[in-house]
């Protein structure tokens, strides 16, 4: 693979009119086999009024991104093109000390391969903030924990359907503004997945808005993980308190996550590619 830089990655002023033109130029270009965002944000959804669902229609190839990102893969969903909720260039890829093995292997089953992918439980996980100032840092493995066990309610039933979702805060902005956003009745029968950001935004965030419109009692099943493991201590040492750990926070904080499994609370240790394509849960 030859990678491609678009202008506006390192233009820290560009535009949304400017990030919309690169976004469309590569999925118009017919050399470009594929799309994977930089990194997340929180202001993607103000490109999303200059995109064309037509083009990436007439055009359309795999597209990589979470977080932020959750705007252009909705955008995708909305226009009938698949998309991978997944990862980014600079955190995922640019992994200090290397690529995670399951991050590798689930961004060559997604690129180069057809069908069903089978997303198994980690050993480890890790979402501990790294310093990239630090040159160090870049050369050593970030610091990983042990994972827990993935757990299941309804483990005895198993339901198939289209995957729609993604970052739980972006998602309430996304139904709040009505932007690229499908009737009610588009989502009967759908997964819905959500991860949240390093901020752990309360649970009642997202989830009822999408129940206010009518859409989250359509979905068949919910996939969610559990919740940023490392604030909890890096709170406790900010403070010198005895607070909850991390562990703690995993078992009782809100029933969504940065990184999303088929689970009611559980840890990704990298990202994960997954397509919304039909997906057993």
């Amino acid at each position: 693979m030859e990678p491609v830089e678009y202008s506006s990655t390192r233009a820290v002023a560009a535009s949304p009119t400017e990030r919309a033109g690169d976004i469309m130029t590569a999925f118009a270009d017919p050399t470009i086999a594929a799309i994977l965002a930089t990194i997340g944000g929180d202001d993607q959804i103000t490109v999303l009024r200059h995109l064309d669902p037509a083009v990436v229609a007439a055009n359309p190839k795999p597209f990589f991104g979470y977080s932020d990102s959750t705007n252009l893969l909705n955008f995708l969903w909305y226009a009938g093109v698949v998309g991978f909720h997944g990862g980014s260039v600079l955190v995922h890829l640019a992994r200090p000390g290397g690529m995670h093995p399951l991050t590798a292997a689930s961004l060559r089953a997604a690129l180069f391969t057809a069908g069903e992918y089978e997303l198994v439980a980690p050993d480890e996980f890790g979402d501990e903030t790294i310093d990239w100032a630090v040159p160090a840092n870049l050369e050593r493995d970030p610091p990983m924990r042990l994972a827990q066990p993935w757990t299941w309610r309804h483990a005895d039933q198993v339901v198939q359907g289209p995957t729609w979702g993604g970052n739980l805060e972006i998602l309430s902005w996304l139904l709040a503004a009505d932007r690229f956003v499908a009737a009610p009745q588009d989502y009967d029968g759908a997964v819905l997945f959500i991860e949240t950001s390093e901020e752990m935004p309360p649970a009642r965030r997202g989830v009822p808005d999408a129940a206010q419109h009518g859409r989250a009692r359509r979905v068949v099943a919910v996939r969610c993980g559990a919740d940023r493991a490392s604030q909890g201590l890096e709170l406790r040492s900010a403070a010198g308190s005895r607070g909850p750990g991390p562990s703690t926070r995993r078992n009782n904080g809100p029933p969504c996550a940065r990184r999303w499994i088929s689970t009611t609370r559980a840890s990704w240790p990298c990202s994960m590619w997954t397509s919304g394509t039909p997906t057993h849960s």
